[in-house]
């Protein structure tokens, strides 16, 4: 028996050890018996002190307890790390090798989608079991894993058809900054596509359903992260969270197979970046003194076109209003648009018709602005959302000294914002002064209304 052959049996052995301490003690027998006999073999060219062998011995001892405790020790991972554990129960030993493979292939598959370097993955080792949801909560947080997949591993026949694995109960424990209320119906999303369901690899068609389930689990594991991240404190991490979930939506909307919770949890996944980007674009905090800044209106297209790459919702279509006024678009684009914002908001949402106001007042018309901005009172609009609103029209007719009349809408908002203690009362009475003193002989009907609402507002101010 050759020296190569006598090393190659010896790491056979040891790589099929399951790590415990008498393991241990068998395995550094083996080291010092390959250790005499690779002294033997070279003594015939190189002659070496008996000391000096001992304490190679004892190197090579002490290399390997080493290498023994790091493959026993429960993984460790930095707090920033965005990391998946996979704790499986080999109750069959023959599952090891079909494990090892999916373990690869998944992490082939998050280094295909470029998340390599945002993604850390690791394996439980043997010798630490996953026992139950409270054990493997205990092993997540002393791991600092974001999130553990666990199970029963195993092989065997199902339906009459040999399986070289089984992964059956798989859980997935995790961390969450979702509050109660919404961590139920993430739960539910994730539950209903996940949970009940027992994956298996068929001996006759491996290749095929290696990859379906280390695509599923590298897709859930994935989502359960991607949460995670966009719910931080830290833009670094949401901006990886909100990547992550892109991903995914791109690898679910590419399958023609989608059962109805798995299109219920693509939906979910695009409200969540859609609120991701609205939120991005809304803290550019576009004015009106905007429209010359070409660079910042490229960024909120490029923001607004991630949301319509997801899911179009009624503040996207307001948010390309801002930037296709800001780019002078002609005003009916605009108005289309606002209109279907109007027709799938039943009417009822203040932020449109505070848009189509502004609109049909800057361009002229009067008469709608007028009946837009009364509808847009009437309705109830955020008070952080107010001063904006009338800080378009108070630049704007900064900008167009022609444009007098919009002193009516600025002094018409403050009156209805502001309590009438608060100081900027001064401002509703300046500007419906001025808008009064401007038109009060105006002939026109939409005018002549305007003027007796304002010094309506006046009388009420003085009082």
């Amino acid at each position: 028996m050759t020296l190569l052959k006598e090393v190659d049996d010896i790491e056979e052995f040891i790589k099929n050890r399951k790590p415990t301490l008498l393991n241990l003690f068998l395995s550094i027998m083996l080291v010092i018996a390959f250790s005499c006999l690779f002294f033997s073999y070279i003594e015939k060219t190189l002659q070496l002190d008996f000391k000096l062998k001992l304490i190679i011995i004892f190197c090579f001892a002490f290399l390997f307890s080493c290498h023994w405790y790091k493959k026993r020790k429960l993984p460790k991972f930095k707090t920033e790390d965005n990391a998946i554990l996979f704790a499986f129960n080999k109750i069959d030993p023959k599952t090891k090798n079909e494990l090892d493979i999916l373990y690869k292939k998944i992490i082939s598959n998050i280094k295909e989608e470029n998340l390599k370097s945002k993604i850390k993955v690791s394996i439980l080792p043997d010798n630490i079991l996953a026992l139950d949801s409270e054990n493997v909560k205990k092993i997540r947080e002393k791991s600092r894993a974001k999130v553990v997949i666990w199970g029963n591993a195993e092989s065997g026949t199902i339906r009459s058809r040999k399986k070289d694995l089984i992964l059956s109960s798989i859980r997935f424990t995790y961390e969450t900054r979702l509050k109660e209320k919404g961590r139920q119906f993430f739960n539910q999303d994730i539950s209903n596509v996940v949970l009940n369901k027992i994956w298996t690899i068929d001996e006759t068609e491996q290749i095929i359903e290696r990859d379906y389930l280390s695509r599923n689990i590298k897709i859930f594991s994935l989502y359960l992260i991607g949460w995670n991240l966009i719910l931080s404190s830290s833009e670094g991490d949401r901006k990886n969270g909100v990547e992550i979930l892109q991903q995914i939506s791109k690898d679910y909307k590419k399958r023609m197979d989608l059962n109805n919770d798995e299109k219920l949890m693509v939906f979910n996944l695009d409200m969540q970046i859609t609120l991701y980007y609205n939120e991005k674009i809304r803290n550019m905090n576009f004015r009106f003194t905007d429209k010359n800044n070409n660079e910042k209106i490229k960024i909120g297209r490029n923001l607004l076109n991630e949301i319509i790459n997801s899911t179009i919702n009624n503040k996207s279509i307001l948010f390309e209003c801002i930037l296709d006024f800001l780019e002078n678009k002609p005003k009916y684009i605009l108005i289309e648009k606002l209109k279907k914002v109007v027709e799938l908001t039943n009417e009822k949402d203040a932020p449109v018709f505070y848009s189509l106001a502004f609109v049909e007042y800057y361009n002229g018309d009067i008469k709608k602005g007028f009946k837009y901005l009364k509808k847009a009172i009437e309705l109830v609009v955020p008070v952080d959302q107010m001063p904006s609103i009338v800080g378009w029209y108070e630049e704007a007719l900064s900008e167009n000294n022609d444009k007098k009349y919009l002193n009516f809408p600025i002094g018409q908002i403050y009156y209805n914002l502001l309590e009438s203690a608060d100081p900027q009362r001064t401002v509703t009475r300046e500007s419906l002064s001025q808008f009064v003193a401007d038109y009060k002989d105006n002939k026109d009907m939409t005018i002549s209304e305007m003027v007796d609402e304002a010094n309506k507002m006046l009388n009420k101010i003085k009082s």
